[in-house]
């Protein structure tokens, strides 16, 4: 079942999808030590069902392109994107031939992040995703 947990009642809700147990601890560990709000799902599915319970909250989605039998990471934020438009997306995979592209990426306002990739990497690409642009 999905976990979560809060660590600043004020901070942006990110929902992590990885269908890899300790690769979703990580993210999620580094994440809340930023002081972001976390949820998270290790599969589409269960994805779902924590955006049905909470998803008026959620203000950014990670997720992982390859999860185990149901939609992709793709689909999934597609799904959740036409739900609520302003999500914000990031993207992950260890695949080098993902079918990403700029222009969806761009289509979306997503980004994208290789595995493997430094904590860093992490961290700077959720900041960018969650910062307003300036006007």
């Amino acid at each position: 079942m999905s976990d979560t947990r809060i660590i600043n009642a004020n901070a942006e809700t990110i929902l992590v999808v990885e269908d890899e147990v300790l690769l979703r601890e990580i993210e999620c560990s580094i994440l809340e030590s930023c002081g972001y709000r976390v949820l998270e799902a290790e599969s589409s599915s269960k994805a779902l069902d924590v955006w049905n319970q909470q998803g008026e909250k959620i203000d950014l989605l990670l997720t992982d392109m390859v999860l185990p039998p149901g939609i992709s990471g793709l689909d999934l934020a597609k799904r959740l994107r036409d739900r609520q438009p302003r999500l914000k997306v990031i993207f992950t995979t260890g695949k080098v031939d993902h079918n990403l592209d700029d222009a969806t990426l761009e289509q979306m306002n997503a980004r994208f992040l290789q595995k493997p990739y430094q904590h860093n990497d992490l961290v700077q690409l959720v900041d960018d995703a969650l910062t307003p642009a300036a006007a």
